[in-house]
């Protein structure tokens, strides 16, 4: 049995090839798409948690420069770096301010300042109750960085304890 020679394609072989082409460019495109979202977030979030660390690094400082001024802290606040130190004041290199902040920020960095209570066993109590006891070597550090981009808000909160292992100063 002898077929006849095809010269060319069928149109219904251009139609399928043609359609399958479609298909996977769409889904190429696509896939490029997504990876350029999850890199922007991935830049997002690790921005948000360096600048959370920064804080927490800037709070240890602050409470190894002067104990009894910042045990004595309480509250939210932002950080601003002085242009140049003012050794007149308990924390020369930093200003603390608890004025509001605009949503309208890109960067948007909080640091909370709580006292820590312990429990009959010494341990830490979120709740403290009537038998518990507030220790003045140590503060709980709450720290919220917030970046904001035209793709996103990523939000990192970090919460940490210092202790004055010296004692109070």
């Amino acid at each position: 049995m002898t077929f006849p020679r095809q010269r060319g394609n069928t149109l219904v072989e251009i139609l399928l090839a043609s359609t399958i082409l479609v298909i996977v460019i769409t889904a190429f495109i696509g896939a490029l798409a997504n990876l350029g979202f999850v890199q922007v977030k991935a830049k997002l979030q690790s921005e948000s948690v360096q600048l959370a660390r920064e804080y927490v690094e800037i709070a240890y400082n602050l409470s190894l420069q002067d104990w009894e001024t910042f045990r004595q802290l309480e509250g939210t606040y932002t950080i601003q770096a002085k242009n140049s130190p003012n050794y007149d004041e308990p924390f020369p290199w930093y200003d603390l301010q608890n004025a509001p902040i605009s949503s309208e920020e890109k960067i948007i960095r909080t640091i909370t300042f709580s006292p820590v209570y312990r429990d009959g066993q010494g341990k830490i109590t979120d709740n403290p109750g009537s038998g518990d006891t507030q220790d003045v070597d140590t503060r709980k550090i709450t720290v919220n960085a917030k970046v904001k981009d035209v793709d996103g808000l990523e939000e990192t909160v970090f919460e940490t304890y210092v202790m004055n292992f010296g004692g109070t100063q």
